[in-house]
């Protein structure tokens, strides 16, 4: 069994709609970040979703946090929370979540796919990095080819008005004949809650 199958047995028992959340990894668990995100995950699970983040340390831990937070008082299951692990981080012994774990993905690309694949709509945090760029231009591909022949499109909410200079960069600098442009399905707001406003009115 890999990353995804382990992944998605674990989504499959709870048959609920799960919103990964990708960003920057590194943050300080005292700053308000950190406090946005946690209380962020609460509401996704209280609003009967799934969450689904990378299963380390800050932002992740933030997510996963929160998530616990609200399945703990609300006795919900505790599937609601998944954590994509990967491989060389294991071997480096880098603490994890507390969450339900998948099985380690062998390399940063099959954790990134699992991400995605487990996810029904996708969150980028107000920060982000390469890492957080990788899985961005992961979605964003696989929902063309998605729109193109078949398949399920993610949505895609980016907080903060960084996110939009990016993209707009981004688009102006490729050659985007016969491509989407990804307008359909980005959505870019100013905080978590406008996030979840959608995340509730497109489920």
């Amino acid at each position: 069994m890999n990353s995804f199958q382990s992944g998605l047995k674990l989504k499959q028992q709870t048959g609920k709609k799960y919103i990964a959340i990708f960003g920057k990894t590194f943050i300080d668990d005292t700053s308000e970040e950190y406090k946005r995100l946690e209380l962020f995950a609460s509401e996704i699970i209280n609003n009967d979703f799934g969450v689904v983040h990378g299963g380390y340390v800050g932002l992740m831990k933030a997510v996963s946090d929160g998530a616990n937070k609200s399945i703990i008082e609300h006795d919900k299951n505790k599937e609601l929370n998944i954590g994509v692990i990967e491989e060389s981080l294991e071997f480096n012994n880098v603490p994890k979540s507390d969450c339900m774990h998948t099985f380690p993905a062998r390399g940063i690309m099959e954790r990134a796919d699992t991400l995605i694949k487990l996810s029904d709509c996708v969150v980028v945090a107000e920060r982000g990095g390469f890492g957080t760029l990788l899985e961005i231009v992961g979605v964003f591909h696989m929902n063309q080819l998605n729109k193109k022949f078949g398949g399920l499109v993610r949505p895609i909410i980016f907080i903060g008005g960084e996110w939009l200079k990016l993209y707009s960069d981004i688009i102006s600098s490729l050659d985007m004949h016969n491509q989407d442009d990804g307008k359909s399905f980005i959505y870019f707001v100013d905080d978590y809650n406008a996030a979840l406003h959608i995340i509730k009115n497109n489920f």
